[in-house]
């Protein structure tokens, strides 16, 4: 996972890269991130938290910007292999989330790994996991031939 790793189009959406191909992409999302100890003043913790925001979702990567970035924040970026443990929370009063471990990047300004949390307010939280889910069942098919 790297922070403002994507490069971004004067309207805020990402710019794919050579041979990337987009899979899915929504807006209205929530964005939930927390790293490190827990412990106040310890340097790695890092607590994100964005109201709504808009996620792509590539053959490459999981890119989330949000709606109002902020000076040190434009955007998410997460290489699908670096994303574990996902699951799909439907709660019954509440919108949909998923929920999932983030492994960081070298130099992507995230020292240990975080948990991740995508709340889709105005709904695509059972598309995004269906096609996140098909993309890493390729990956891994593919690592094995």
């Amino acid at each position: 996972m790297s922070i403002n790793g994507a490069m971004l189009n004067a309207d805020g959406s990402p710019i794919l890269i050579s041979g990337e191909k987009l899979f899915y992409s929504t807006t209205g999302v929530r964005l939930e991130l927390e790293s490190g100890t827990g412990y106040p003043g310890s340097p790695n913790n890092l607590n994100l938290n964005f109201k709504t925001g808009s996620i792509v979702v590539t053959n490459l990567r999981i890119i989330y910007v949000p709606l109002a970035p902020m000076p040190n924040f434009t955007n998410l970026n997460i290489p699908l292999e670096h994303l574990r443990r996902g699951k799909l929370v439907q709660p019954w009063f509440d919108a949909n989330r998923y929920e999932a471990t983030v492994l960081p990047v070298p130099f992507g300004g995230l020292n240990e790994q975080a948990q991740v949390k995508f709340s889709f307010k105005e709904g695509g939280g059972f598309e995004f996991s269906s096609i996140y889910e098909q993309l890493r069942s390729r990956l891994a098919s593919e690592s094995f031939c």
